[in-house]
């Protein structure tokens, strides 16, 4: 009985660590943002991005594998603004570009045969904002004699609270660093040698809180992000 159980523990420890596979992954991102109630002045765009990192897939039973990771990846949001008068033509456009350290737990459940094989997944994340830049860019192409008048700026985010006694302060101004949110996916892996995961992220915490603090009308916003990327799995053989 003792051999029986020690040689049961030994079976599950060698089929558990040899089991185990890192993945590093590469892709795009294209994300946007939720507003709510939705914005008042002009148009959300989603941006392209880019993410990469690594996971760990540890088999737990049968079927299921649970998947941590951590990855670099980038969220953004545009929205695009215009306007005709008697006068003018205006186009206007505001970005936000963040850039992220995200640790997302991902659950999954595989299936299918050894050469092709599917799975679905879902799970909690945090993300650390490392910077960010804003641009703020337009037109205004005058009817009359006057100029177009062409403009352009761009800024680094700063996180920091922001504060009623000063009047500029701008999109550019969030003051959470930390986004708590969530993931769900899909992907293949083909022949143990590449990974393609579809995955989508919505983010849980508002970017700006209290928007009374800014010059801008933003209210309720998070972060919403659409990643596809592939990957190639290691295994700890």
């Amino acid at each position: 009985m003792k051999r029986l159980l020690i040689s049961s523990f030994c079976s599950l420890l060698f089929t558990g660590v040899f089991g185990q596979s890192i993945i590093p992954r590469a892709g795009v991102t294209i994300s946007n943002a939720s507003f709510d109630p939705p914005p008042t002045l002009g148009d959300l765009t989603s941006v392209t991005g880019f993410t990469v990192g690594v996971g760990y897939e540890l088999p737990l039973t049968g079927i299921i594998m649970l998947q941590p990771e951590i990855n670099f990846i980038q969220f953004a949001y545009k929205t695009e603004f215009s306007e005709t008068t008697s006068a003018y033509e205006q186009t206007n456009s505001h970005q936000i570009k963040l850039n992220y350290i995200e640790i997302p737990i991902q659950a999954k459940i595989k299936l299918g045969v050894k050469a092709t094989k599917f799975y679905f997944s879902a799970g909690p994340s945090i993300g650390f904002a490392l910077s960010g830049k804003y641009k703020n860019e337009g037109t205004v192409d005058y009817f009359d004699s006057t100029p177009t008048n062409n403009y352009e700026n761009e800024t680094d985010v700063k996180f920091e609270a922001v504060k009623p006694v000063v009047e500029d302060y701008g999109l550019y101004y969030i003051p959470h660093r930390i986004d708590v949110g969530v993931q769900f996916g899909a992907g293949v892996e083909l022949f143990g040698k590449v990974i393609v995961d579809v995955r989508y992220g919505l983010g849980l915490t508002e970017l700006y809180g209290d928007e009374e603090h800014l010059n801008v009308d933003v209210d309720n916003v998070k972060n919403r992000v659409l990643q596809l990327s592939v990957g190639v799995p290691l295994k700890l053989h």
